[in-house]
């Protein structure tokens, strides 16, 4: 049976296989293709039940099959990259204040102990100068200057701005900030 036929409020339409187009199509009511291919097209025709509200009408062809329209770009997409990058942003800016906290009273107290060692250094460097300077003339360092320039090149300054103090009893060259290396105690970084 060519054609539709209603049964029971169901509009029954014939659909089959359309060698032309290639595909599944719904017939005409005089069993060729909407698209204007003939019947000698079709093969495999066999009835679909389609609701009476969705039956196109009798008097326009039945509906081609028309490609599906391409939906516009969602703008919910560019949102969601720009929240994942906010995201990012604050989590590399949390990272490198956490580093940055760490990294700072480390840097300090590396530097406090590389100034406290030139200091004690600079202690040892006199301590020595004047040493050598009584072994050669058999006399007491009363100040540093005498040293300069036969024993060191010029009286050293203590990297933080601290102040030298000779000892000439002890032979002693003690730091206002730093003390004197000997009596120092350990390293307070360690």
């Amino acid at each position: 049976m060519l054609g539709n036929s209603e049964v029971g409020g169901v509009d029954m339409a014939q659909a089959g296989y359309c060698a032309a187009c290639r595909e599944n199509v719904w017939l005409m009511p005089s069993g060729t293709c909407p698209r204007g291919h003939g019947a000698e097209q079709i093969s495999n025709v066999y009835e679909a039940a389609m609701p009476v509200a969705a039956a196109p009408p009798q008097t326009q062809p039945w509906p081609q099959q028309q490609p599906a329209a391409q939906a516009p770009p969602k703008k919910r997409n560019k949102t969601v990259i720009i929240i994942v990058l906010v995201v990012v942003a604050v989590l590399l800016l949390c990272i490198c204040g956490i580093l940055t906290s760490i990294a700072i009273p480390v840097f300090n107290a590396a530097k406090a102990n590389a100034q406290r060692k030139a200091c004690f250094a600079n202690e040892r460097t006199v301590e020595g100068a004047a040493m050598g300077y009584s072994a050669k003339t058999g006399k007491q360092v009363l100040s540093v200057d005498e040293l300069v320039p036969t024993y060191i090149k010029t009286s050293p300054a203590c990297p933080t701005g601290g102040t030298y103090t000779w000892d000439g009893t002890a032979n002693t060259y003690t730091c206002s900030e730093h003390g004197n290396f000997a009596n120092a105690g350990p390293d307070p970084a360690k």
